[in-house]
């Protein structure tokens, strides 16, 4: 079954400058990790327009992905459009005088606009979840103490949950496995469904995550190695030679 939405064809919620599909989604690459809009878009979310261009969001890193979520999700995909409206959306909210809240409305819309273009269920929650956090912990106060005690729950539950598993003792793992349905509580009221979600995705991300880092850190000092003898020509210095991609 093709999908309802597709990139040059029916695009709607978002449509281009002057309110016709399909929506143009342009951008120059102006940095490493930088990009300008070229073709300004509009998202209908249903009620206020919100029209994103290059006077709107002058640069953008598209999909600002946590480290250990780059594994599971790209910067750029079918969530592009998205991520171009929630990192609009999220400078808004951080300007003087922003409505109280704004932040969290943006990734309100954020997750709606990700349905709108059929961004698959699990990974559209996960990365739901993962602003939420970072929404959560930017409040400071109360929810970062929150999101504070929910880390180091989710890390002893996870330490809990192999000392079950080495030592047989099933009840432990069964604690420690129904843990994250409750853990979800320290999200506070409005998001107590995402704390679930990462609180059970958090194992299976995890463990990904730590495998990348391990793989990164084998390229680096290859990197390294390679500049070290790249350097020894008479021409070129150490600080001249290209240093290891970042890890992202």
């Amino acid at each position: 079954m093709d999908p309802n939405w597709t990139w040059r064809g029916q695009t709607w919620p978002f449509v281009d400058e002057r309110g016709h599909e399909p929506a143009h989604f342009v951008l120059e690459q102006s940095a490493d990790d930088a990009f300008e809009i070229v073709a300004g878009f509009t998202f209908d979310p249903g009620g206020a327009d919100i029209s994103v261009s290059s006077k709107s969001l002058v640069g953008t890193d598209l999909a600002s992905i946590p480290l250990f979520l780059a594994w599971f999700v790209p910067i750029n995909g079918r969530h592009t459009p998205a991520a171009l409206v929630h990192d609009q959306l999220v400078r808004q909210s951080e300007q003087p005088g922003a409505r109280r809240g704004a932040r969290a409305d943006a990734d309100d819309v954020f997750i709606a606009a990700m349905a709108a273009t059929d961004v698959p269920i699990v990974r559209r929650n996960v990365m739901y979840a993962a602003v939420t956090a970072a929404t959560r912990w930017g409040t400071g106060g109360p929810a970062r103490m929150g999101m504070f005690a929910w880390g180091a729950a989710s890390l002893a539950g996870t330490a809990a949950l192999m000392w079950g598993l080495a030592t047989g003792r099933w009840w432990v793992v069964l604690a420690a496995a129904g843990a994250p349905a409750l853990g979800g509580i320290l999200w506070g009221r409005r998001n107590v469904g995402q704390g679930v979600l990462a609180g059970f995705t958090v194992w299976v991300i995890g463990l990904p995550a730590l495998a990348t880092l391990a793989g990164y850190g084998v390229y680096r000092v290859a990197e390294e190695v390679a500049r070290t003898f790249a350097a020894r020509s008479p021409d070129v210095t150490r600080a001249e030679v290209p240093r290891a991609a970042p890890y992202r």
